[in-house]
């Protein structure tokens, strides 16, 4: 089926078209244009005819190329791109359409793994061509190249940071001293008192280009941590990458009483602070501006992973029950696909608290968002009393008109379908009873007090 709109290989094969994508840059750069949904994605018009985004952009970089490169202009005209488009939409044609065909391919050859079962899992390693003089490569190239590398740290996911890392050691193979000034300095793009802050006990530091984020503090005291958190919340405010390390360091070393949490820096940063009740509300707006799915604090394991917000909703939760509902939304909002650190915090609360609504709350998102809830043996008899089963019976009504979590949709359709809001009640079960809930909840029910018969049929019938 013909498409209805140009792509880039129409301005090469048929030349009267390149006033039509001369037309959409003329709007981009003047701000008037306006994105449009094509049969296959998303892109622009003019005179009557549309273009695919991505096209408009490698148009321009092709352009470029051929005119003398201008790293300033590319800059600034990719980033209007990535308002208009989104960065996930425009990084394919930044790689692969640019990077790979102007600086990795003219410049380097790969070496394949020199075990050839391996050589179809491991990634080649990309060496400079024996005959490359680095000092006639463009160095406006190499300028576009790492603002590309940063534009995966700050706005890609998580695992963009692969990209980002290769294409600086390519610049770097080329002579280039760029990607270490970034390393030591940032990207330059934000202010200085957005990425510093320092008095005479805090010591705050970031960096875009490698999202890092360094804390020091020589003295402990409510003021100190209001300085921090106040400078953090100002940073991830700004045009911070989403997925970044905190690193820290304090006199005090307190840590959650969560078994099993990763005793990190940022860990010990919402320990202490949560230790100051007049500070909580600030610790609150940090974890609401950083809460997103498939972003990750990057300086915790990766078989382990964390989501920016994790220690300090769990700090705040602990302490006081007004932060429940955060809570209750981050367990919504993680990435239970990948993510399980949550079962500790839900694991923690119930044993501090008992099986109370809030904790049957916490207890019936977490197993709706996780790929594995393992049971605890405590739980049956936890529960075996009026007020818990009735918190677990109104929860299982109020899950009917709930949405479901993609992870409980994903694994009720690999367990052969069936209503998701059942499927996530299984689990909850199956946390609490293990296998004799999940394959014999009549007996569990026959086997009840009679008083409390009801209820268990309620929640297990």
């Amino acid at each position: 089926m013909a498409l209805d709109y140009l792509i880039y290989e129409d301005s090469v094969r048929r030349p009267e078209t390149k006033p039509v994508f001369e037309a959409v840059i003329a709007q981009i750069n003047a701000g008037t244009a306006r994105v449009r949904e094509l049969s296959r994605g998303e892109g622009f018009q003019a005179g009557g005819q549309r273009v695919l985004g991505t096209a408009v952009l490698e148009f321009f970089l092709a352009r470029q190329n051929a005119d003398g490169f201008d790293a300033d202009a590319a800059q600034a005209f990719s980033d209007k791109m990535r308002r208009l488009l989104g960065w996930t939409e425009i990084s394919y044609s930044l790689k692969t359409f640019w990077f790979e065909a102007t600086v990795r391919d003219p410049f380097f050859h790969d070496v394949p793994h020199e075990d050839p079962d391996l050589a179809w899992f491991v990634p080649p390693q990309w060496v400079l061509k024996p005959d490359v003089d680095p000092a006639q490569v463009n160095p406006e190239w190499l300028r576009f190249a790492c603002w590309i590398a940063i534009g995966f740290m700050k706005y890609g996911m998580s695992f963009d940071s692969i990209n980002a890392n290769a294409i600086l050691d390519h610049v770097t193979a080329l002579g280039s001293d760029l990607p270490a000034r970034l390393k030591q300095h940032g990207s330059g793009q934000l202010p200085a008192e957005v990425v510093r802050y320092k008095d005479a006990e805090v010591s705050c530091v970031a960096n875009d280009a490698f999202a890092t984020v360094k804390i020091a503090l020589k003295a402990e005291s409510e003021d100190n941590y209001r300085a921090v958190l106040t400078w953090l919340c100002r940073l991830l405010e700004a045009d911070f990458p989403r997925s970044y390390e905190i690193e820290f360091r304090s006199p005090a070393k307190h840590y959650l009483p969560v078994k099993g949490l990763p005793k990190k820096g940022v860990h010990q940063l919402f320990a202490n602070a949560t230790g100051y009740p007049e500070l909580r509300p600030f610790i609150a707006r940090y974890a609401r501006l950083v809460m997103r799915e498939h972003e990750w604090y990057t300086n915790i394991d990766e078989a382990d992973p964390a989501m920016p917000g994790t220690f300090a909703v769990f700090a705040l939760a602990l302490a006081d029950d007004q932060h429940v509902p955060l809570a209750l939304d981050y367990l919504r909002v993680c990435d239970g696909e990948h993510q399980s650190i949550h079962a500790r915090f839900v694991h923690a609360y119930i044993a501090a608290h008992g099986f109370t609504p809030n904790a049957v709350a916490l207890l019936v998102a977490c197993a709706g968002n996780i790929q594995h809830l393992e049971p605890v043996n405590a739980y049956a008899v936890s529960v075996a009393n009026r007020d818990s089963l009735t918190a677990l019976a109104n929860a299982r009504s109020e899950m009917a008109g709930r949405e479901p979590s993609g992870i409980t949709r994903l694994t009720a359709d690999l367990d052969g379908g069936g209503r998701v809001p059942d499927h996530a009640w299984k689990a909850v079960v199956h946390a609490i009873w293990g296998e004799a809930g999940s394959t014999h909840p009549e007996t569990l029910v026959a086997e009840a007090p009679d008083e409390l018969k009801a209820l268990y049929e309620a929640v297990l019938g």
